[in-house]
């Protein structure tokens, strides 16, 4: 499963497993473009060597592409095996983005608490992402490969809220539960001298993407093959809150 930004909402051809819903994949020629761009953090419980998975379970920001920025591996023997997707967790997840500094960063718990050292820190202009689109979709995508050989995945968010506000003062609030947030961003206000058209995510003060998803799971899909774990005491849901920025030219 994967959180995501883009400007379209439509899946790609061949996207099913591997390819989350947001890059086409295929077996026989590995890589291949994204139809359109995208910003995503996936939560992957499988380790696909085309795209370079740093374990199983493992979580990434990707870029235009399922070849992670930046991956983070979460299995028992990682340094985070409190973020073992396999586990029957709630997580929650918050991320933050400055954008005149271009910086992120993303915190990840299976408790209620906003941990102290984010899992992600990354310098990056959003902005070079999508510079001529003037509306983007913000929600969740998720994929299994065949069910009737290899099982389905279920994963579960309990909430989650997006807000945003942009350089003109105005703010935008969006909660979803069951299809992606549609916003078109406003312009900014007039300036005096002629500015180079950029595209600019600006973040409200307290940025918190909430994300969470218990993986819930009957047979393990795509990113479970072959394997069971022993069931964890499954932990109350909580309210995760998850907010992005607003994006504007």
């Amino acid at each position: 499963m994967a959180f995501f930004m883009s400007p379209s909402e439509q899946a790609p051809r061949r996207s099913n497993g591997a390819g989350l819903g947001l890059d086409t994949f295929d077996n026989s020629s590995g890589l291949r473009p994204p139809p359109y761009p995208f910003f995503a953090l996936e939560f992957d419980t499988y380790q696909t060597k085309q795209y370079n998975d740093s374990a199983a379970s493992h979580i990434g920001i990707d870029l235009n592409s399922l070849v992670s920025a930046r991956s983070l591996p979460t299995n028992l023997a990682s340094s985070h095996p409190d973020l073992y997707l396999y586990n029957n967790y709630t997580f929650m997840v918050w991320i933050e983005y400055d954008a005149p500094s271009s910086l992120m960063h993303i915190w990840m718990t299976n408790s209620t608490s906003r941990p102290i050292e984010p899992i992600f820190q990354l310098q990056f202009d959003l902005a070079t992402l999508f510079p001529d689109d003037d509306s983007l979709y913000v929600g969740f995508s998720a994929t299994n490969p065949d069910p009737r050989t290899e099982g389905v995945q279920a994963n579960v968010i309990y909430s989650w809220n997006f807000s945003s506000v942009d350089l003109s003062g105005s703010t935008l609030d969006r909660n979803e539960t069951d299809s992606p947030a549609i916003f078109k961003p406003s312009k900014p206000r007039p300036k005096s001298k002629p500015r180079p058209k950029t595209l600019v995510l600006a973040l409200i003060h307290v940025v918190t993407v909430g994300v969470l998803a218990s993986l819930l799971c009957w047979f393990f899909c795509r990113m479970h093959r072959g394997r069971r774990e022993t069931p964890v005491e499954k932990r109350p849901p909580t309210t995760p809150l998850c907010v992005v920025s607003n994006i504007y030219k």
